[in-house]
């Protein structure tokens, strides 16, 4: 049941944070309302995740895909078939209902956005394919209650599944899930629903340090009741992994090392091998995703999950370009009022204080 204090908070991000909604306008949330010493209590969003502050697909308590979740079954009005397909009414209800649980320094929020958009992308889909599982293996007579209260959406979801065209697709994607990739079989990994973040980070704290590449993806793709990994493409790439890092040893040793005992491998150099032998999958690395900093050269070939930089500046120049955009439209409308009343006059611009020799010297 939500306290006092809760609804205030809420009633207060509704009603103030936001300029009128426009159906296919990005309605911003203001700064100075996430500044709120009210908000200070909720969950924090940090790329850099400093102390308890979490971020999108580092989440490790799962507050912001339950909370996506929450919008899917509370605010879906129709079948939609992907979260792209929202309007953008429904998009900014979502994003203003996320804000009201979450706080996050107001210098980010357009990158908050972005990170929230392919969040809720990606937990819209698997949701669905989730919900659609529901459905086969129980039939429309024994769905969850709160799937029945929604019958008219579930039954536009369902007309959906079974549309021929649908169903064609469906089964074209099945296939190619199941294909054996020239012989390697069908993928298998085993980091269940955990993104490839969440799994480094939790490996990280484990283990006090970052791990080394070879041992992430021999991890991730172990079984827990066996510790046999039964995906070929990933043994395969191991093999071939371990058997350039021993060569690689063998040849140090070769050059003046004369100790016999073997010299241990460092993170580097497993690292720089592993982005040598690993290949590129849809702009991520296999075995990987999209974590890896495809920036780091093999010198320094440690894997980062900090924000892709480039992402950021291009959010930036964007809303910077909107800023303008709307300073220019100010200024064209203060022109015409001034033709207009000629009799109005601006306000003085303030003068930039000087300062004295003193002053700079001190």
């Amino acid at each position: 049941m939500p306290t006092q204090h809760n609804r205030s908070r809420s009633e207060s991000l509704e009603s103030n944070s936001l300029q009128p909604e426009s159906e296919k306008s990005v309605v911003p949330i203001r700064s100075e309302l996430l500044d709120l010493p009210s908000r200070k209590h909720i969950p924090t969003l940090s790329p850099k995740q400093e102390g308890k502050h979490i971020w999108f697909r580092h989440d490790t308590t799962g507050k912001i895909t339950k909370q996506i979740l929450k919008m899917l079954k509370s605010d879906l009005p129709k079948p939609y078939p992907t979260y792209r397909s929202l309007p953008q009414e429904i998009k900014n209800r979502w994003f203003r209902a996320f804000a009201q649980e979450f706080n996050w320094d107001s210098n980010i929020t357009e990158y908050v956005r972005t990170n929230y958009a392919k969040q809720a992308d990606l937990s819209f889909r698997s949701n669905l394919r989730e919900w659609k599982k529901l459905w086969k293996h129980r039939g429309p007579e024994n769905l969850p209650e709160w799937m029945k209260a929604k019958k008219s959406l579930f039954d536009g979801y369902i007309k959906m599944w079974t549309d021929e065209k649908a169903v064609k697709t469906a089964a074209k994607n099945s296939k190619n899930r199941s294909s054996d990739r020239g012989g390697l079989g069908i993928a298998i990994h085993n980091n269940g629903a955990k993104t490839y973040e969440r799994r480094w980070d939790e490996m990280t704290t484990e283990l006090g340090k970052e791990p080394n590449m070879i041992y992430f993806m021999e991890e991730t793709h172990l079984n827990k009741k066996t510790r046999i990994i039964t995906d070929m493409k990933t043994k395969k790439i191991l093999e071939i992994a371990k058997s350039k890092l021993e060569l690689t040893n063998s040849h140090c040793q070769t050059e003046g090392d004369n100790s016999t005992q073997p010299k241990a491998a460092t993170q580097e150099d497993i690292n720089s091998i592993m982005l040598e032998v690993v290949p590129k999958v849809k702009g991520g690395r296999y075995g990987f995703g999209k974590f890896l900093n495809e920036e780091c050269s093999s010198s320094t070939s440690t894997p980062r999950h900090i924000p892709d930089l480039r992402e950021e500046i291009q959010i930036l120049k964007k809303h910077e370009l909107e800023k303008n955009a709307q300073i220019k439209y100010l200024m064209e409308c203060n022109k015409l009022l001034f033709e207009q009343f000629p009799q109005l006059r601006p306000p003085e611009h303030p003068s930039t204080p000087s300062i004295d020799e003193d002053e700079m010297q001190a």
